[in-house]
């Protein structure tokens, strides 16, 4: 019984985040002040964006920790205009990096309290 009543309410819990969430082709974007940023080795998850330890969560489970090499945060520099309110040459820090179905790499970005998303192409890496 207790079994039973336990699977039940994670199937209700799994139920209501998948359909609390956006679509899967829209971003999801923390706009407030990220706490620790830093989601290193790993997916971002619903309760590190909310808690404001992630810049962005892809949900659906369509993403999977990408390296660049060397353990976060990295410096780099963006190289693409569009990336937050920075212009070309302006260094930040690579907090968040994940590939979205297995294709797109996703990063997360802050400089101060000032923070993006933007893809690999979008920035080179300065370490």
């Amino acid at each position: 019984m207790a079994i039973s009543l336990l699977i039940g309410v994670l199937s209700v819990a799994s139920f209501q985040a998948c359909h609390g969430m956006k679509d899967h082709n829209e971003r999801t974007v923390n706009r407030k002040s990220v706490k620790k940023p830093l989601i290193q080795g790993r997916t971002a998850t619903k309760a590190d964006f909310d808690s404001g330890t992630a810049i962005y969560y892809i949900p659906y489970g369509r993403s999977a920790p990408y390296s660049l090499g060397h353990d976060l945060p990295i410096r780099a520099e963006i190289v693409k205009p569009g990336v937050g309110d920075w212009s070309i040459g302006h260094q930040v820090s690579i907090v968040q990096a994940e590939v979205t179905d297995g294709q797109h790499v996703t990063l997360g970005v802050i400089d101060g309290d000032e923070q993006a998303v933007c893809s690999l192409a979008d920035v080179k890496l300065l370490e």
